[in-house]
């Protein structure tokens, strides 16, 4: 599939009918209207069905490359004016364009006026970048003397801007490391992740923001202190800095920027209440994420916010209930996937994945299991946990599937790789090898039974330390276990252990 068939795939409603009304203004290019009208009905995805389409318009046949290349630049086109209101940096840049345009025609008090207002914006959504940058035409202004302003005062300004950036670009990098340690983390507080993350908290020290920095640069500051807490999970002081930071969020009109990092930090902190088994604690974080996010980041949530009702649903055992709910979501991940994170994209499909399993919708379980394992082929450095849970899990969702046969390879391929491991689980073990034995024999005789059996009394005595604790998190292989002895399904073992 090449780019343009990539981009139209993107698109919503919205953007289509938009697209649609401005191309047909332009009433010389027909062709582009007749190429867009023929992918657009027909759900044309490659160049052999498009010209099967086009078998009659031999002038657009004989050219066609040119042409989807004049669609797609039209398209985009279309695309950055349909979002200039809604994006500050589409905004920005039409500023820019706007200023460069007007100063080589020598118009330049029209330009100080559009220099103005680019400063505002940017001060506002703390776009350091993009001011100095605006402030690079006013000083040229003020070297053309057309601005009543001492050239000191700019050089100042020029300063200040050139401060804010490094605090920005240092606290971003910060940010983004403490995030991945997240991830790579998971809940665990082994030693050396411990010390990991004090080595990214000590360069934060020497750049404690000053009076002079603006307060969307402290609430960053303040947030970056949040998710070092929320690592080590010290809660009160989680709640103390990010409680800060909501302040002068607030008191800024919450920029997209800070919104993202604010709504980020809050759901590392359920994450971790989650993954350390403080499950009153992470519903009620989980609600507060819910009701704060449409002020914060409206749809850019989404790939969190699902999450977060994946794992709810892994407590209260409401499966069917999120399932309906996140089915909107669920289908736009296919069009939508490619704008997140490899690490992002690992666990929504592996939630996804369990969640459907929890609900014994196995066929639907197994299709998000491989997007993960087969279709994306999505390759990390990924937590040992998540790693080797996709192998475990793997074999039991074939078990439900009736893939008996299939079994002792993936078995085979999975003790492999446990093996390899610097420290082996015997947990994961354990439950690969009862599996295999599972496939062995016949489901509808008392041979699995009894096989489930010793897993209900062998398996538990295997949770010895934090890390089997944290595999279960994610996927509950005792409860799934219990549903085989006893007459309840997971959804019941879960919702009595919450009540419990």
């Amino acid at each position: 599939m090449d780019n343009l068939y990539k981009l139209i795939n993107t698109l919503s409603l919205s953007e289509k009918r938009y697209i649609r009304l401005q191309l047909s203004t332009f009433k010389a290019d027909k062709n582009q209207n007749k190429l867009l009208d023929i992918i657009f009905n027909k759900h044309i995805e490659n160049d052999t069905d498009l010209r099967a389409h086009l078998k009659n318009a031999k002038n657009i046949l004989g050219n066609l490359q040119n042409e989807k290349s004049y669609l797609y630049k039209a398209i985009l086109n279309c695309l950055i004016n349909f979002h200039l209101k809604s994006s500050d940096i589409l905004l920005l840049a039409n500023l820019l364009s706007t200023i460069e345009v007007l100063f080589n025609k020598g118009l330049l008090f029209q330009t100080n006026r559009i220099i103005n207002r680019g400063i505002s914006i940017s001060i506002n959504q703390g776009l350091y970048q993009w001011q100095l940058l605006f402030l690079g035409y006013k000083r040229e202004l003020v070297l053309k003397n057309v601005l009543n302003i001492p050239q000191e005062d700019i050089e100042l300004e020029l300063a200040s801007c050139m401060q804010n950036i490094s605090y920005d670009n240092n606290y971003d990098i910060i940010y983004l490391e403490l995030n991945r340690m997240f991830f790579k983390q998971g809940g665990s507080t082994e030693v050396n992740v411990k010390t990991e993350v004090r080595s990214i908290k000590r360069k934060l020290d020497p750049i404690k923001p000053n009076s002079s920095v603006p307060e969307i640069l402290v609430a960053k500051y303040y947030l970056i202190q949040a998710n070092y807490y929320a690592l080590f999970s010290d809660y009160k002081s989680y709640k103390s800095y990010v409680e800060k930071a909501l302040v002068l969020i607030k008191n800024n009109g919450i920029p997209s920027r800070l919104g993202i990092h604010y709504t980020v930090s809050l759901y590392n902190y359920c994450s971790i209440l989650y993954a350390n088994g403080k499950h009153i604690e992470f519903l009620k974080a989980t609600e507060e994420f819910q009701s704060k996010n449409n002020d914060l980041m409206g749809n850019n949530i989404r790939p969190l916010n699902s999450l977060l009702m994946m794992m709810s649903a892994n407590i209260t055992g409401n499966f069917n209930k999120v399932i309906s709910q996140l089915e909107p979501v669920f289908k736009l991940y296919k069009t939508k996937k490619s704008l997140l994170s490899n690490e992002s994209r690992f666990m929504f499909c592996i939630h996804a994945s369990i969640l459907m399993f929890y609900a014994e919708k196995y066929q639907q379980a197994y299709e998000w299991l491989i997007e993960v394992m087969y279709k994306d082929k999505i390759k990390l450095n990924v937590r040992r946990d998540l790693h080797n849970l996709t192998f475990v899990y793997s074999l039991i969702l074939h078990l439900e599937l009736g893939h008996d046969d299939f079994i002792p390879y993936l078995y085979r391929s999975a003790k492999r790789f446990l093996k390899k491991l610097n420290k082996v689980c015997e947990l994961e073990l354990k439950a690969a090898s009862y599996t295999l034995q599972l496939s062995k024999v016949n489901k509808r005789g008392d041979s699995r039974i009894k096989i489930y059996k010793k897993m209900s009394e062998e398996l538990p005595s295997l949770i010895t330390g934090e890390y089997e604790k944290l595999f279960l998190t994610h996927f509950d292989i005792i409860s799934w276990v219990d549903t085989k002895t006893t007459n309840r399904n997971i959804g019941q073992i879960f919702k009595a252990r919450l009540n419990s």
